[in-house]
């Protein structure tokens, strides 16, 4: 069954011409759980987001569906930083990995 719901996504993701896709479809998932997701402490939630995962083909056609739905509604200049974002490469100097190991992500 997580098998053919594998392939079920990965077709989405092979028939559609948009490379930003797969952002879509997550920030679609977790709207759709967001009522589970809302109550969650903050020292679960990203094992809990890491545990999110699709009913059934029926429900990742839906979530697709929205997330082509939330890429129409997404400002073109947005999805272009994100594209330039996703797929650019980044240098990764010995200051550069300094500098991220000094960033704080959680309280």
């Amino acid at each position: 069954r997580d098998r053919y719901m594998g392939f079920a996504l990965w077709d989405q993701y092979l028939i559609s011409d948009n490379v930003l896709l797969h952002f879509f479809v997550a920030v679609a998932l977790i709207i759709h759980k967001r009522d589970q997701l809302s109550t969650v402490t903050h020292d679960t939630l990203p094992e809990v987001l890491q545990s999110l995962r699709f009913e059934s083909v029926d429900h990742i056609n839906l979530i697709v569906k929205e997330a082509h739905k939330l890429s129409q509604l997404t400002p073109f200049s947005f999805q272009q930083r994100l594209l330039s974002i996703s797929f650019s490469q980044v240098p990764c100097t010995p200051d550069t990995v300094a500098h991220l190991e000094q960033i704080v992500c959680l309280p």
